[in-house]
């Protein structure tokens, strides 16, 4: 392990990172708000769920939501006096409204205790949720995956100002390094751990709400707050896993033009300091250790270590001088969309 001052060409691959990094935010941001949406779909239809029933009850027994609210959480019509037979009986033969308002309140307030059925709902909700987010997500690292392996081509060429084709990624790949539990488990695992812990959480909330007759707002508000708990650990969970992709993309797109080595770059890092402007080979790299991510949230990157001065341009065919402007889209549709026959 070494710590060497950047030469101009590295310095120029570190400002094409931060162009590249300003790209993977972008996108992250983007997939976070699919996510948000995802997550408060989920919890508008639980919220549904509660309030169909009060709303029901009362429009049943032409009450107000608020008479309505009362009289499910009050004391008033909290014990079953006769069994369902004997209520409707009584019923036909009397004209007692309070009669009717009284089996209905009961039946209502069992509906809501009937822990079975919210458990039901709220696992079926959960378990969609689990779903779309791991669906979004990997969709979303098998983007950052291809792009940013052309990102790490792009990066290198400009510092040295020239241009070649670059092969297509290898769509085999793909599938193999999502699956990888680089972290002791994969991303898809990660994501259903954490909603199975969402989900626990919500039957707890909403199981003693209802049992202890908390108004429908308050119920939604307990909603609220156990989903943006969990839309917490999915922005993080989404920029953690993109830090690594990005970087394992990088890392083949160098290797794959022979460089042996790599910098980390982690400058504004508190947490990375230690490692800031280190030198190590890439068979030696290990995400957490001394290759990003180092931690959850964590923006470091990886630059290409090496004499560029001296780099092997005749093995990479036909070369064309670069801008040394040159925006990434430009470079793509000339040396990656426009090179179809590798």
């Amino acid at each position: 392990m070494q710590r060497n001052p950047m030469s101009k060409q590295q310095k120029k691959l570190v400002e094409t990172e931060k162009e590249n990094a300003l790209a993977e935010a972008k996108a992250d941001d983007e997939v976070i708000e699919e996510l948000i949406n995802c997550y408060d779909k989920t919890a508008e239809h639980l919220q549904s769920e509660i309030q169909r029933i009060v709303y029901k009850f009362a429009e049943d027994n032409e009450l107000t939501t608020q008479q309505a609210t009362e009289l499910l959480k009050g004391k008033e019509y909290d014990l079953w006096r006769m069994s369902i037979q004997e209520y409707l009986k009584e019923i036909e033969t009397s004209e007692d409204p309070k009669l009717l308002l009284e089996l209905n309140t009961l039946s209502a307030k069992s509906r809501i205790t009937r822990k079975e059925q919210l458990i039901s709902q709220i696992d079926m909700e959960m378990g969609k949720l689990a779903d779309q987010s791991n669906k979004i997500i990997k969709k979303h690292l098998e983007k950052v995956l291809v792009e940013h392996y052309y990102r790490g081509h792009y990066a290198v060429q400009k510092a040295l100002g020239v241009g070649w084709k670059v092969g297509k990624f290898n769509p085999d790949m793909i599938k193999k390094i999502i699956e990888y539990p680089w972290e002791t488990k994969t991303f898809s695992k990660a994501i259903w751990e954490d909603i199975d812990k969402l989900t626990t959480t919500l039957r707890k909330e909403l199981a003693n709400g209802m049992i202890a007759g908390h108004s429908v707002d308050k119920m939604a508000s307990a909603i609220n707050k156990v989903m943006d708990k969990g839309m917490y650990n999915a922005k993080r969970l989404v920029r953690t896993e993109s830090t690594y992709f990005t970087q394992q993309a990088q890392a083949m797109s160098y290797q794959k033009m022979g460089f042996k080595k790599y910098m980390f770059v982690g400058d504004g890092c508190p947490d990375c300091a230690a490692l800031n402007g280190k030198i190590f080979t890439f068979e030696e790299a290990e995400p957490g250790v001394n290759m990003p991510p180092m931690h959850p949230n964590c923006k470091c990157r990886i630059i290409a270590q090496g004499d560029l001065s001296m780099f092997d341009y005749e093995k990479r065919g036909k070369i064309t001088p670069l801008h040394e402007n040159v925006k990434y889209q430009q470079w793509k549709e000339k040396f990656v969309k426009a090179n179809k026959k590798r």
